[in-house]
């Protein structure tokens, strides 16, 4: 007979009674909840703690979704946490955020396609300047070096930059991270690297890294995971206080009323707005076709009743596709998300927000800021900038993003000429 005598969402404490208790271990079932659990015996009396599995089997305690990044040696259990986390895709999830996306998606056209870049390229990254090693010290090198986030502590800049060996692809990427000063960050840049987040399955890529703008050792990425139906899953990774090694990670999960935790089956392009918001980037197979969501956050879990469609930002009817960059804490109580569409003829074009610290979206420009310019560069995906970083600093705002999916460009513009292309709505 076991009696629940404390309850939280990542332990069970029970007391109970079993005569004749020998052994320091034992196997207990209960419902659907199986695990070892260590014994303290007090005579006929014990006490233990279980950790949580599925209580009720819609609860799925964080602990189980966390993975200590030391243990990536061990690939079968590397493995079994990817089988774990693939296991709670939940597609008919999706039908619910395309019925949202599709009540709120306007016929308007409020961006515009034309103007000029109001951002001036400052400096740039090619793949043979960026020198990168892995954590044995052996030098990788690179076909791409693309899609960075950026933080500013001061002078000193953290760069997280996507890569792909000399024998590689868009396909098969890592992360890796670098360290400038500020006033390194103009012309061509040489930069030494280490590796940082990378793909450890066959089936596997890591993309897109983005920081978050209120703590700079959160570091949101993308991974694909070509097995089965495919999935593009967002984790969220906790680095050390030097930013150069990942302690843990987990993915950005969506939490029910009820409580069920799931993932959806694609949604690239996410990362949290502030410690209460994220956003959300669903990416709808069914219709080819995705928009920028937000709701609250609860660490790594999102509310998924709350979860809505931002009806300015879904595409318009000339636009296949939008999606979050990154975002950048202007002033107390306001954040500048750089947002990105993308056209019938699939070329990028990059706009700004102003969100408030609730989420709600204040101002935007309409027409772009940075319009892709075969001048500038011409990579294996022409007509592509796509950013991952934004930071400000001093009266400067400074963007990094990939070109062409091969190189980085350093954006940068100064705030007021920025605030002059937004329009209030």
């Amino acid at each position: 007979m076991f009696y629940v005598i404390r309850y939280d969402l990542k332990r069970i404490w029970f007391v109970g009674f079993e005569p004749r208790t020998n052994s320091s271990y034992k196997r207990k079932r209960y419902g659907r909840l199986v695990q070892w659990v260590r014994i303290w015996e007090a005579g006929n009396m014990f006490v233990f703690i279980t950790t949580l599995n599925k209580w009720v089997s819609s609860k799925v305690p964080r602990d189980y979704c966390l993975f200590k990044y030391k243990e990536l040696s061990n690939i079968g259990k590397y493995g079994d946490y990817v089988s774990y986390v693939l296991a709670k895709i939940n597609d008919k999830a999706d039908k619910v955020l395309l019925g949202k996306f599709m009540k709120c998606r306007k016929k308007d056209k409020i961006r515009k396609k034309y103007g000029k870049n109001v951002c001036r390229i400052k400096g740039y990254i090619l793949p043979n300047t960026l020198e990168v090693f892995s954590s044995e010290g052996i030098r990788i090198p690179l076909r791409i070096a693309s899609n960075p986030a950026i933080t500013i502590k001061e002078d000193r800049v953290l760069l997280y930059i996507r890569v792909a060996s000399i024998g590689g692809d868009f396909n098969v990427t890592s992360i890796v991270h670098a360290e400038a000063r500020i006033n390194e960050m103009s012309g061509e840049i040489r930069l030494t690297a280490r590796e940082l987040l990378y793909p450890i399955m066959p089936y596997e890529n890591v993309e897109d890294p983005r920081v978050d703008p209120l703590n700079d050792k959160e570091l949101f990425h993308v991974r694909g995971f070509d097995v089965g139906n495919g999935a593009v899953i967002t984790f969220r990774a906790l680095l050390n206080e030097d930013h150069n090694e990942v302690l843990l990670m987990e993915p950005i999960r969506f939490r029910e009323e009820d409580g069920e935790e799931f993932v959806l089956r694609d949604y690239r392009d996410t990362f949290s707005l502030n410690d209460k918001y994220m956003i959300v980037r669903p990416f709808f197979r069914s219709i080819g076709t995705g928009g920028i969501f937000i709701g609250p956050r609860d660490e790594a879990v999102v509310s998924f009743r709350e979860l809505n469609p931002i009806s300015e930002l879904l595409p318009q009817e000339d636009e296949i596709k939008t999606g979050g960059n990154a975002v950048a804490k202007i002033s107390s109580n306001e954040y500048l998300l750089i947002y990105h569409c993308v056209d019938r003829h699939r070329v990028y074009y990059t706009y700004a927000a102003i969100l408030s610290d609730d989420g709600e979206l204040l101002s935007m420009t309409k027409e772009p800021i940075i319009v892709p310019s075969s001048g500038d560069y011409v990579g294996r995906r022409p007509g592509t900038v796509f950013v991952c970083g934004v930071a400000k600093y001093k009266d400067e705002i400074i963007i990094t993003a990939g070109k062409d999916d091969e190189i980085v460009l350093i954006y940068s513009i100064h705030e007021d000429d920025l605030f002059e292309k937004l329009e209030n709505l």
